[in-house]
């Protein structure tokens, strides 16, 4: 689809695969178009800035092996992360003296780049996202976090990533949380879909509205 900045630029998604992405973009109402390759994992999906073009998101998740150590119970990642994540990664993985027990795990990962997509910044969350969302009207992030498999809060940054704070909502009231979407008019105040129950293939269930200062309704 076709996406309009607020300075005006145009931008297309016009090509690409389940490891990069093809965009055009377009400064002058269309009449000349930059094309742009960005390359991320099969797994990422990516979010724009909408007040600054140049800034943009990758949010996903992989797989990863994680080891327990039997003698010390602490864990450590068993398997790299993938060719486009390593680089962003520290590294963390020890020799492997077959003594380790290994575990599949879920791995959700946040990066930014300030320059298009041409380099890459991995953000620092210490939560496992399961939905993100870049707010078009002051640029602040949204996050849903789940423990477990199951929404349990959402959290908010207003510098680009950088920190983050978490909404005062009720963990029982995110459990299944589908949609979240930040009000037009004013980004403080957020509204969120969760789901109930599912009746005869129609999915029953409530739309929260919630204000930072009216609280939850």
């Amino acid at each position: 689809g076709l996406q309009v900045f607020t300075d005006g630029t145009l931008q297309a998604r016009t090509g690409g695969n389940a490891l990069k992405t093809v965009i055009a973009r377009s400064a002058d109402q269309g009449n000349t178009w930059l094309t742009t390759t960005i390359q991320h994992p099969a797994t990422g999906a990516l979010e724009f800035d909408q007040s600054h073009p140049e800034i943009l998101y990758l949010f996903g998740s992989e797989t990863r092996d994680l080891r327990r150590d039997p003698a010390t119970g602490e864990y450590s990642y068993a398997s790299p992360p993938s060719d486009f994540l390593r680089p962003l990664y520290p590294t963390d993985l020890l020799a492997d003296d077959g003594a380790m027990e290994r575990h599949a795990i879920g791995v959700s990962f946040l990066a930014k780049s300030i320059d298009g997509g041409n380099s890459w910044r991995l953000l620092e969350t210490r939560d496992n996202l399961i939905k993100f969302i870049v707010d078009p009207v002051q640029s602040q992030l949204l996050a849903l976090v789940a423990v477990a498999g199951k929404p349990t809060r959402i959290i908010r940054s207003a510098d680009g990533g950088e920190h983050w704070t978490s909404l005062d909502i009720p963990p029982a009231t995110l459990r299944y949380t589908t949609h979240l979407l930040p009000s037009p008019d004013d980004s403080a105040t957020l509204y969120f879909f969760s789901q109930q129950e599912t009746v005869s293939r129609r999915t029953i269930g409530r739309l929260y509205r919630y204000d930072p200062e009216a609280g939850l309704s």
